[in-house]
């Protein structure tokens, strides 16, 4: 296989230059964009606030508390799982997460966090 000496140079370089830029660390460990801090809206205590709720909330309908917190958001809860006692949950655990867990009749049984 004979090639042209412009041929095998502008390949050359080329190469070169790819191996030059793959191997720039300081662009490798600075990513293109950061990612967003991840903020918490709930105070530092998440257990504080669902004892709070408990005893405001506890034996009353869900429905209420979810409304409340869908259209006050004075209280700066930004993540809230309602269920009904018994329900299959995920296993992921969210420390700022509220559970509000209801029985049949939509009675809430116990508020927590996780």
């Amino acid at each position: 296989m004979n090639m042209r000496p412009e041929a095998f140079a502008l390949i050359m370089a080329m190469t070169g230059a790819s191996l030059l830029a793959a191997c720039d660390r300081e662009k490798a460990a600075t990513p293109a964009h950061k990612p967003p801090e991840q903020r918490s809206e709930m105070p530092k205590d998440c257990n504080e606030v669902a004892a709070g709720f408990a005893g405001q909330w506890v034996g009353k309908p869900y429905e209420d508390l979810r409304h409340m917190l869908e259209t006050a958001r004075a209280v700066h809860v930004t993540r809230t799982r309602f269920f009904e006692k018994g329900s299959m949950l995920t296993m992921d655990h969210v420390p700022t997460r509220l559970n509000v867990e209801y029985d049949r009749d939509g009675k809430i049984t116990r508020i927590f966090c996780g």
